[in-house]
C-alpha cells in the first residue's frame, strides 16, 4: 500500500511534469514568433534590394520597341497605362503614368539621352520636351514626352505624321465625289456585305465628317434597314470609301478595326 509520503511525491513528481510542458510550449511558441518576426525583418530589409522590372518593358509602336522609361532610369510604380489603337488594330498613342523618384530631373535627362545615344532621337524645334524618333513607316515619326508632375511621371508615346506627310496632304484634293463613292458603295454585291438583300435596298446614309485611317480620307456610310411596318429602324453597318482611291473598307464598331472589301 502506498504511505501518505509516497502519494505526496508522486503528486509533485505529476505537477512538475506538467509545469516543465507548459513552460517548454511556452518557450516554443516565443522561439516560432522570434523566427517569424526575424524573417518579416530580413524580407523588409532585403525587398528593396531585389531586382523589379516595371511592366511595359517596351513601347511596342508597329515593328519598332522603344525601351521604357523604366527599363532605363530603374524601377518606378506603374500608377496607369492607356492606349489608343488606329482603325486596323495599330499601336497610335499611349500614356504611362510612373510614381515620382527622389532625382526627376537626372531620370528625365538620363531617358532623353538614351534616346538619343541609342535610337537616334533628336529633339523637337516646336517644343524641347518631345524627343523625336524615326519609325518603321514612311512618313511617320514616334514622338515621346516626359514631363513631372506633383506626385508622379507621365510619359506619352505617339505616332505621328512628319511635316512632309502633312505639308503633301494639305495640298491634296479629294478625286472621289460624294454622289461617286455612294455609287461604288451601292455596287457591292451579298457576298462582299454579308447582308441577305441587296444593299441596294436598304437606307444609305452618308456621315457629314470624313474619317481618317492609316493617313487617308474616308467618307463614312451607315446602312440602315427602315421598315415601313412600325418596326424601328435597325443599323445594318457601316462602310468606308476612299475619297482619293475608291477602296471599299467594311468597319466593326464592336472592335473598332476596318477591313478592306475591295
Amino acid at each position: 500500500m502506498m504511505t501518505e509520503k509516497n502519494t505526496t511525491i508522486e503528486l509533485v513528481k505529476g505537477t512538475s511534469i506538467k509545469v516543465g510542458k507548459a513552460i517548454f510550449g511556452v518557450r516554443h511558441l516565443i522561439l516560432c514568433a522570434l523566427g517569424v518576426l526575424l524573417t518579416i525583418g530580413v524580407i523588409y530589409i532585403l525587398y528593396p534590394l531585389l531586382p523589379r522590372t516595371a511592366k511595359p518593358e517596351f513601347y511596342n509602336i508597329g515593328d519598332t520597341s522603344i525601351p521604357s522609361f523604366t527599363q532605363v532610369v530603374g524601377y518606378h510604380k506603374v500608377i496607369h497605362t492607356t492606349q489608343e489603337l488606329d482603325g486596323t488594330g495599330r499601336f497610335q498613342a499611349g500614356d504611362y503614368l510612373y510614381t515620382l523618384g527622389e532625382t526627376p530631373v537626372e531620370d528625365k535627362t538620363a531617358y532623353y539621352q538614351y534616346l538619343q545615344k541609342e535610337l537616334d532621337g533628336v529633339l523637337s524645334q516646336v517644343d524641347e520636351n518631345i524627343i523625336i524618333l524615326p519609325s518603321d513607316i514612311e512618313d511617320k515619326q514616334i514622338e515621346i514626352s516626359l514631363t513631372v508632375e506633383d506626385n508622379h511621371y507621365l510619359v506619352h508615346v505617339s505616332e505621328e505624321k512628319t511635316q512632309n506627310k502633312i505639308d503633301e496632304e494639305q495640298n491634296k484634293e479629294a478625286n472621289i465625289s460624294r454622289e461617286r463613292a455612294k455609287e461604288m458603295l451601292l455596287s457591292l454585291t451579298k457576298e462582299e456585305t454579308g447582308f441577305r438583300a441587296d444593299i441596294s435596298v436598304y437606307t444609305c446614309v452618308l456621315e457629314e465628317e470624313i474619317v481618317m485611317l492609316d493617313d487617308w480620307e474616308y467618307y463614312v456610310f451607315n446602312i440602315i434597314a427602315d421598315y415601313t411596318d412600325g418596326r424601328a429602324d435597325e443599323h445594318r453597318g457601316t462602310f468606308y470609301v476612299g475619297c482619293h482611291d475608291g477602296i471599299l473598307l467594311s468597319y466593326d464598331k464592336e472592335t473598332d478595326t476596318a477591313a478592306r472589301i475591295r
